[in-house]
C-alpha cells in the first residue's frame, strides 16, 4: 500500500517500478538513433521494433528531464511516447524526424 509517498518504507522517488531510468543526455541519443536507426531499416519484427523505439523513448524523456532540457527533439520524444497507437508508418515517421533532430543537434 502506498502512504504519503512511500512504498514499503522507501521513498516514493526510490520506489518507481517500470520507469525508466534517465542516462547521460547524449547516452539516451545514442540508443534513440539506435532504435530510430533500426525502424527505418526494419531490423526485426514490427513488435520488437515498437519495444525498441519505445524503450528509447521513454529513457530519451527520462534524460531530457534530468538534463533540464526543452528542445525539439524532447518535445517529439514526449508527444509521441504517450500515443495509443504505434503504427508502421507512425513508426517511420517519428524514426525520421528523430534522425533529422538529432543531426540537427550535432550540428549545432
Amino acid at each position: 500500500m502506498v502512504l504519503a509517498g512511500f512504498v514499503a518504507g522507501l521513498p516514493a522517488a526510490a520506489a518507481v517500478i517500470g520507469g525508466a531510468r534517465a542516462l547521460p543526455y547524449d547516452q539516451a541519443i545514442g540508443r534513440t538513433r539506435s532504435a530510430a536507426t533500426a525502424v527505418l531499416a526494419r531490423k526485426g519484427s514490427q513488435s520488437c521494433l515498437r519495444g525498441k523505439l519505445t524503450n528509447a523513448l521513454l529513457v530519451m524523456v527520462a534524460s531530457c528531464d534530468a538534463a533540464a532540457e526543452r528542445n525539439a527533439l524532447c518535445e517529439l520524444s514526449n508527444r509521441a511516447v504517450v500515443q495509443p497507437t504505434w503504427s508502421v508508418a507512425f513508426m517511420e515517421a517519428t524514426a525520421q524526424e528523430l534522425l533529422e533532430l538529432i543531426s540537427a543537434q550535432a550540428v549545432l
